[in-house]
């Protein structure tokens, strides 16, 4: 569990790290072990994790799920 929030070079954690790869099963399964980390914490360059997911569709698909907001 405390592995979910170890952050590599740049401050990007596990979250980043599947979002940034359009990997939405393991993005999910991140987000449901609570992940270390939400969709809106920032790296340190300033990008978060919806700025990442936001490229791949699946990944997108899954922060709909997550939250309230709707994409159009």
């Amino acid at each position: 569990e405390r592995a979910l929030g170890l952050r590599g070079p740049g401050g990007r954690g596990a979250l980043h790290w599947a979002a940034h790869h359009g990997y939405g099963g393991c993005a999910k399964i991140l987000m449901r072990a609570g992940g270390g980390q939400g969709w809106a914490v920032p790296d340190q360059g300033g990008v978060t994790v919806l700025h990442l997911a936001m490229r791949h569709h699946k990944v997108r698909r899954l922060y709909c799920e997550f939250s309230s907001y709707k994409l159009e």
